[in-house]
């Protein structure tokens, strides 16, 4: 059996001797909220480095004001930052927040393209087309790459509840 710890994000100095206690003590898996303060993604990335095999998981991440694509090139680049180690947990946030906090409606929030975790997945195996410098040979054609960097380990894995009740 795997066991895990659960906490918030106070002081990121803190949230760093979390990890590396939780891997020193064989711990499998850390799970990080996501509540007013520092945005856990950016924290997992920064921190993810100071250890190798501890997974890191947000819980959750609030993804009712995010854009989709935004949210879906921030998971990659923490998975790629953390070794492939990210377990992304996805929710619509709370009324709490979203309302008094970021001014928007809650009103089913379910139905909100930015909190499908079917978008950001549509939106993460997307290719980006980019168009190199003019240079001697240069055929004018575009070309594409890959959103997955060939050096990245495995995507992160999307979690929670696929049919939320406000459906």
């Amino acid at each position: 059996m795997d066991y895990g710890i659960f906490s918030h994000i106070e002081r990121i100095g803190e949230t760093a001797e979390l990890l590396r206690s939780a891997e020193a003590d064989g711990i499998a898996s850390v799970w990080l909220t996501q509540g007013f303060g520092h945005d856990t993604l950016t924290v997992i990335g920064a921190l993810a480095h100071q250890t190798g095999r501890v997974r890191i998981g947000t819980a959750v991440v609030p993804a009712y004001p995010r854009h989709p694509m935004a949210l879906a090139q921030q998971a990659l680049t923490t998975n790629e930052l953390a070794g492939g180690r990210l377990v992304l947990g996805i929710g619509p946030s709370h009324p709490q927040v979203v309302g008094p906090c970021r001014g928007m409606s809650y009103e089913r929030p379910g139905r909100r393209p930015s909190w499908s975790p079917r978008s950001g997945r549509r939106c993460s195996r997307r290719r980006a087309h980019t168009r190199p410098e003019p240079s001697p040979g240069w055929s004018g054609r575009a070309r594409s790459a890959s959103s997955r960097s060939p050096r990245s380990p495995r995507r992160p894995r999307p979690r929670g509840d696929r049919r939320p009740r406000s459906w």
